[in-house]
């Protein structure tokens, strides 16, 4: 086990800071302060002195979207730092952003990490040609839940564009990180439920760099639906149903030579759930590797990943 010198801190204390809490003593860390702005006293690890996050050599951000850039610029410095996506909420804290990043600020687009991304690269392997068209489908009813209303992303003012920028920016970005974006062709935000001020429903249309044609539907307002599809020129990834498999090649025909579905090269069961625990705990054990090892961080394509979500 690596031992710190310095303590590690973390602002929030919502399901996701929980989650990361979580993964982090599976590898054998342990968070010493957990800054909540609201706490009245302090309390054992928590406080509502921001002097003791500073003091902290690691620091997860883990706030509600509107207040990560007001904390990244208190604390880039010196210190490694974990932050939830979006990095920032508007195109002004995004240049100013710019001017002060370093190397050593990481960005949580877990997503880069899970099997679908994985595989992705797999497709690649087995000569799958270019990627055609792509359809994602991310869904579930957090609309309706009771403790909707007083919940963040319900409101506009703290999440500025909603789901596009909670859920549909995980989408965006495997994209991005796995084929690279030309263009969002269109892009549709609308509260479908009535319920908040936030986005509960977004539908984009975007074109990669080679020219495929990808739509990306989320939506806190439905049943649960998580569906990946990407055809390739020579193979098919498919997930859904909790089936994430691969296909190939694309020449593959009955005895009276009509052409077939290709042939299974993978195939695996497993939950959304499970696959995005999965990534996120890769995400975090890559995070503290990196510190751990002294190394930099790359976040060029987490910037362009937020930018993407904040143009017109």
């Amino acid at each position: 086990m690596f031992v710190l010198t310095n303590k590690i801190g973390l602002i929030g204390y919502g399901n996701q800071a929980k989650r990361l809490e979580k993964y982090l003593n599976q590898i054998g860390y342990k968070i010493s302060i957990i800054y909540k702005p609201n706490f009245k006293k302090n309390l054992n690890k928590f406080t509502n002195d921001f002097k003791k996050i500073q003091n902290c050599e690691i620091i997860f951000i883990c706030s509600t979207n509107s207040t990560h850039f007001l904390y990244l610029k208190k604390l880039i410095g010196k210190k490694y730092i974990f932050c939830e996506k979006p990095p920032v909420s508007s195109y002004d804290q995004l240049l100013k952003l710019k001017k002060i990043i370093n190397n050593k600020v990481f960005f949580n687009y877990n997503l880069r990490f899970c099997e679908i991304s994985n595989l992705i690269q797999e497709a690649k392997k087995h000569n799958f040609g270019n990627l055609l068209f792509a359809n994602i489908i991310l869904t579930h009813g957090l609309s309706s839940k009771k403790g909707y209303l007083s919940n963040w992303r319900s409101k506009k003012k703290l999440s500025p564009k909603g789901v596009f920028e909670t859920v549909s920016i995980h989408a965006l970005d495997i994209i991005l990180y796995n084929f690279g974006i030309k263009k969002i062709l269109s892009e549709k935000l609308t509260n479908t439920s009535g319920r908040g001020t936030a986005y509960d429903t977004s539908f984009l249309n975007i074109i990669t760099k080679n020219n495929a044609n990808i739509s990306i539907f989320c939506s806190y307002n439905s049943p649960l639906v998580n569906s990946w599809i990407f055809v390739f020129e020579n193979g098919t990834l498919k997930y859904d149903n909790n089936i994430l498999k691969l296909n190939g090649p694309r020449n593959n025909f009955d005895k009276n030579n009509n052409f077939i579905e290709p042939k299974n090269i993978s195939s695996k069961r497993i939950s959304y759930k499970k696959l995005y625990e999965k990534s996120l705990f890769n995400s975090v054990n890559h995070f503290m590797k990196t510190v751990k090892n002294k190394k930099k961080f790359q976040n060029e394509l987490s910037l362009i990943s937020n930018k993407l979500i904040l143009q017109k």
